[in-house]
């Protein structure tokens, strides 16, 4: 079963503060308003893959396989823009900054990357259990079941690794208030 990663979107106290540095670079990453639209997607084409409990139940895998080129699709132009926000801030920061903003980018790159493998390992599955639905010597149960299986365990990786960026995040987050990164 697929499990979600639930990030904390940057909070700010809209027109009471200003806000700090931390903040403000972290508000400007489109991480925080994508990553959710897309672990839904994923999760709902995760659990419709994994909800075929029966060799006999219907499935319409022609329409399963366009969710997941859409669903790859979409993740192509998230991971695009957490690559772009990443060095945009990389290039506004004196190094000392970004090397404090680092131990949250960090984590959240690895979370990126481990969930890009697990979106592929499953988009990549339906895609071949469509083509056997064309040729039925394409693959085996016994492929599946090894595929199952690597899929399972990036899927519980990704978790573990948005658990860690979660944490660092929040640990960014308590920086103290007055700290300035860039001065607004």
């Amino acid at each position: 079963m697929a499990s979600i990663v639930i990030l904390s979107i940057c909070s700010t106290t809209a027109g009471m503060q200003p806000m700090n540095g931390y903040d403000y670079v972290l508000k400007r990453m489109r991480l925080f308003k994508e990553i959710s639209g897309i672990q839904g997607k994923w999760i709902s084409l995760n659990d419709e893959y994994v909800g075929i409990d029966s060799i006999s139940k219907k499935v319409d895998w022609k329409a399963m396989n366009s969710k997941a080129e859409l669903l790859l699709g979409e993740f192509q132009i998230f991971y695009t823009h957490f690559s772009e926000d990443f060095e945009n801030i990389n290039k506004e920061l004196k190094q000392e900054d970004f090397i404090k903003l680092e131990a949250f980018i960090g984590p959240a790159a690895i979370c990126i990357d481990v969930f890009d493998k697990t979106v592929i390992k499953l988009c990549k599955m339906i895609n071949k259990l469509y083509g056997f639905t064309l040729d039925l010597e394409s693959w085996t149960f016994k492929e599946h079941k090894k595929e199952m299986d690597a899929y399972t365990d990036l899927s519980d990786e990704y978790e573990r690794e948005g658990q860690k960026m979660n944490y660092e995040l929040e640990k960014t987050r308590q920086i103290k208030r007055d700290t300035k990164i860039i001065g607004l």
